[in-house]
């Protein structure tokens, strides 16, 4: 294994470079902010590649392409820095442009190393071109809906803008919401404003509004309406896509900015290395480095271990992603083919749930930390030993329909069962959510299904759990062992 970005005395790289395209939202519509700390992670990563002697000596040359958050321009760029010879590309923020990106990348075969876009399948078949570090969306925002259930929160209301990422969202909240009692209440924040989506958070009476919209509009108006508003001053606002990270929020928000949650990929205490990157990320930007410039050290530091192991070409390098192993500055990283994922997959980075403390909004507060969790594939008949009903139907006619379960039988005959099963368990108990999918197995008599494999804390049992088997208990430990590399 090797670390990523370590120190050396070795002699500056020299020589004509190896060229990797970076991918960063620079202008609007783009989130700028979020791409100048991912620019700053990438570019520090260079800097170190390029001080401990380069790829066999040869210095790498970042060439940096703006997407400004617009799909085809992102797509232009990729079919640009295959031209101009690049071996792999790295970066990209937000999801719909990384989708974009991974698509052409995988058409041109040239290797893609997505830092930080979430969305689960950022393209539409598997490909071995592509690979992420960034959790996918399904596995964060799981955890994140854990956070809301555990500080009482079961009315859930969301605002959210069209877009495949933000549907994407309201989807695995309300899977995981509604089978655990919670209710799912969606505001369009377009067609309604800010005072309209105010307005309805008072009429429906959720005690909790999640951010499912582009910064800072519509997002800062939207808080800036219900902090004002005496009636809604127990409501909490949340934004699972991390919108509170980065200093912007809070020079545009102040007081009303802080309190709310949001998730971020970070351990809660780094390493050396971290510690390290940190300092010079501070330096280099001027302020405290958010996960994305993490997220961009990590993925230069990555791509150049596989320069390094494997060379430049790009068939070799796609080759190679699962047999490269780098202690990242966020623990280790190696990637696997992940269930629900179409590309290669960090499984998983670091989760925390974390907000800015309305005491002093200028430091977080780790409010949750998601468990531990392996993607798997185990037997049908163990899975569904745990599901909440032993029937199809579970009587709730937003999420079951028998329309919606032939549909789903349709895509798993064609494509087999995409989105992982998420299972947690401990000695006692087990729990499974995706009761529909399990279903569309039993009738496909399916032999195995993908399943998110989670360790829970002792005394974890959910209402819709069931006594775990001595047997099936075996299984588990030993799969989740087995993937985590224990």
């Amino acid at each position: 294994m090797s670390t990523a970005g370590a120190p050396s005395a070795a002699e500056p790289a020299a020589g004509s470079p190896i060229r990797i395209g970076a991918l960063v939202p620079l202008t609007p519509p783009g989130w700028v902010e979020a791409g100048r700390h991912l620019l700053a992670g990438m570019e520090l990563a260079v800097r170190d590649v390029d001080g401990a002697g380069g790829i066999g000596g040869r210095p790498v040359e970042l060439v940096v392409r703006d997407t400004a958050a617009d799909p085809p321009r992102a797509a232009a760029a990729v079919d640009e820095l295959a031209g101009l010879g690049v071996a792999a590309i790295a970066g990209e923020f937000h999801s719909v442009v990384a989708r974009a990106a991974a698509a052409r990348a995988d058409a041109l075969g040239l290797p893609f190393l997505c830092s930080s876009a979430v969305i689960d399948a950022l393209t539409e078949q598997p490909t071995r071109w592509v690979a992420r570090l960034a959790p996918a969306q399904s596995h964060g925002w799981r955890i994140y809906a854990d956070f809301l259930l555990a500080a009482g929160h079961r009315r859930i209301a969301v605002a959210t803008e069209p877009s495949a990422y933000w549907e994407a969202g309201v989807r695995i909240l309300r899977d995981h919401l509604v089978p655990r009692g919670g209710v799912v209440v969606e505001f369009d924040a377009r067609a309604l404003g800010p005072d309209g989506v105010r307005d309805g958070l008072v009429e429906g009476r959720a005690t909790a509004l999640l951010l499912l919209v582009g910064h800072p509009e519509p997002a800062v108006p939207i808080v800036r309406a219900v902090r004002r508003d005496p009636r809604l001053a127990d409501v909490l606002l949340g934004a699972p896509a991390g919108q509170p990270e980065l200093d912007g929020w809070a020079s545009l928000l102040g007081d009303d900015g802080a309190g709310v949650p949001f998730l971020r990929y970070l351990p809660e205490r780094l390493g050396p290395l971290g510690e390290r990157v940190e300092a010079a990320l501070r330096e280099r930007l001027g302020a405290t480095p958010s996960f994305v410039a993490f997220e961009g050290y990590d993925a230069v530091a990555f791509l150049a271990e596989v320069l390094r192991a494997h060379g430049p070409d790009r068939e070799r390098i796609a080759g190679a992603w699962p047999r490269v192993v780098v202690e990242g500055t966020r623990g280790t990283i190696r990637l696997a083919q992940t269930p629900g994922v179409s590309g290669w997959q960090w499984a998983w980075p670091p989760v925390q749930v974390a907000d800015r403390d309305p005491a002093r909004p200028d430091r977080f507060r780790v409010r949750h930390v998601g468990p531990a969790a392996v993607t798997v594939r185990l037997p049908t008949a163990l899975v569904a030993r745990y599901r909440a009903v032993d029937r199809e139907h579970i009587g709730s006619p937003i999420v079951d329909t028998p329309a919606h379960l032939d549909a789903l039988t349709a895509s798993a005959r064609e494509h087999g069962i995409q989105v992982p099963l998420r299972l947690g368990f401990t000695a006692d108990a087990g729990a499974l959510d995706g009761n529909h999918r399990i279903a569309v197995a039993l009738r496909l008599d399916l032999p195995e299904v993908p399943v998110e494999l989670v360790r829970e804390v002792p005394g974890w049992r959910p209402g819709h759990s069931r006594p775990m088997r001595p047997e099936d208990l075996a299984v588990l430990v030993a799969a989740y062992e087995g993937a985590a590399g224990n």
